[in-house]
């Protein structure tokens, strides 16, 4: 889906060649996806390194390994609110096939991570349910990544790991031939047979042992491919929610409009309208039922919904190269006054570039419905943004230069949003979680 600003300059930009390395932000997604409940936290992570011990046992090749590792890294992806992630850890989500299918509908949008959609599209999948009992390819990936999710769901995060080893392995036997291929759980089993492995695993430090491992250092892109990571994100974060569903999309259009205004270079644009896309990444951290309150938050639950901006300042981070547009997006919520978040700049602490973004979330936010008000018709809209600027919470330039071409803006800004979230209703919606879980058979 292409922006209306792309037709004025020209998307990727940055040389094809050149490589990023896209392990930390894989690593940063992952802590970010389970900052919600400590049951959840290290999850992913400790189901790649379980992962990549299984690959390493079965001697899977290299680029195996690398796929292996990096769909494990991720695999919940597809759970867009924290509730439903809490839901499938404690084995209680009904049915885990719908973010087996929204997973491999976001691997697909990213040209690197699409060899890997079939895995995460069928890492739920019996053994016993697949046509063919052969494990190779995207099933044994997939049954790799079920066998070491099932055995870090299994784990008592209140007992010492070494006392609970034998049990471990006793109830893993039990889904051999049914849920889990033989092979695998006999890799798994080979894998753990130290006590190394199970002292990595719930090690305080298994960030850094995952960040030493050979597959961890391949793991760079094309910087080209930025745009497509950007993508996927803005669609894990507003697809949460019909409220949200095109928000994203409608800052990145707007901010990238005002951008091109302001005399930004092409890859400056490219940047800023990426940075819009990832702007509320930090909402990872936020509760869906916060999210979609209908009414007004109280104080505490706008204290958690602030936090979003400070994470997405973490999460972002992660990418050496992203440079300013770093802050670009978590800036989102500073004012020009100090009275903003999370960081209370003012003045010329604050770029341009953060400066249009506040005003691009601002102008979409207002015009947006939400669960506890409609959208603000364009006029009134506009009044407020201006009373801010007026103020000095907003960049009187931004404000201005939004209003004198509001119209051409504003229907670009429409135009974006419409698809996305046409997109939204068509291809995802159907497979949103709609809260309702029962209790499964551990």
């Amino acid at each position: 889906m292409q922006s209306n600003y792309s037709e004025k300059i020209k998307l990727n930009t940055m040389p094809a060649d050149n490589q990023i390395h896209i392990g930390k932000l894989l690593l940063a997604v992952s802590e970010a996806m389970e900052l919600i409940s400590p049951l959840l936290h290290m999850h992913q992570q400790r189901t790649a390194y379980i992962a990549w011990q299984t690959g390493l046992a079965l001697q899977l090749d290299p680029q195996a390994l690398m796929r292996l590792f990096t769909a494990a890294l991720i695999h919940d992806i597809g759970a867009l609110t924290p509730e439903e992630k809490l839901a499938l850890h404690q084995f209680e989500e009904v049915n885990p096939e719908r973010h087996c299918i929204l997973g491999a509908m976001l691997f697909h949008q990213i040209s690197w991570l699409e060899p890997s959609a079939e895995t995460i599209r069928c890492h739920h999948k019996a053994w016993q349910t697949w046509e063919l009992q052969q494990a190779s390819g995207a099933s044994l990936e997939a049954q790799i990544i079920l066998a070491a999710d099932v055995l870090e769901r299994l784990l008592q995060r209140d007992r010492y790991v070494l006392h609970q080893v034998g049990e471990l392995h006793d109830r893993l036997r039990r889904f051999s031939g049914s849920l889990l291929a033989p092979e695998v759980v006999e890799a798994v089993l080979q894998a753990s047979r130290m006590e190394a492995f199970w002292l990595d695993l719930t090690s305080p430090y298994l960030s850094d042992i995952l960040r030493r491992t050979s597959v961890f250092e391949q793991l760079s892109v094309p910087q080209a491919s930025l745009n497509e990571l950007s993508l996927m994100l803005r669609g894990v974060i507003d697809f949460r929610s019909a409220f949200t569903a095109a928000h994203s999309a409608g800052v990145a259009e707007c901010a990238s409009a005002l951008a091109l205004k302001a005399g930004f270079d092409g890859t400056q644009v490219e940047r800023l309208h990426m940075a819009g896309n990832m702007h509320d990444v930090g909402k990872l951290a936020v509760p869906n039922k916060i999210v979609e309150k209908r009414g007004r938050l109280t104080r505490r639950q706008y204290a958690v919904m602030r936090q979003h901006a400070y994470y997405t300042y973490v999460i972002l981070g992660a990418l050496d190269d992203f440079g300013e547009a770093r802050q670009w997006a978590a800036q989102h919520h500073e004012r020009l006054d100090g009275s903003g978040y999370p960081f209370g700049l003012s003045g010329d602490k604050i770029s341009t570039g953060a400066r249009i973004m506040a005003v691009a979330d601002m102008y979409t936010a207002l015009t947006e419905t939400r669960p506890y008000r409609t959208g603000m018709p364009e006029n009134l809209a506009a009044g407020l943004l201006k009373s801010y600027a007026h103020r000095g919470l907003l960049d009187a330039w931004a404000v201005n230069t939004l209003l004198s071409d509001y119209a051409e803006i504003t229907s670009n800004v429409h135009s974006v949003q419409e698809q996305s979230y046409h997109h939204y209703a068509e291809a995802i919606q159907p497979y949103v979680s709609n809260g309702k879980t029962a209790a499964l058979a551990g």
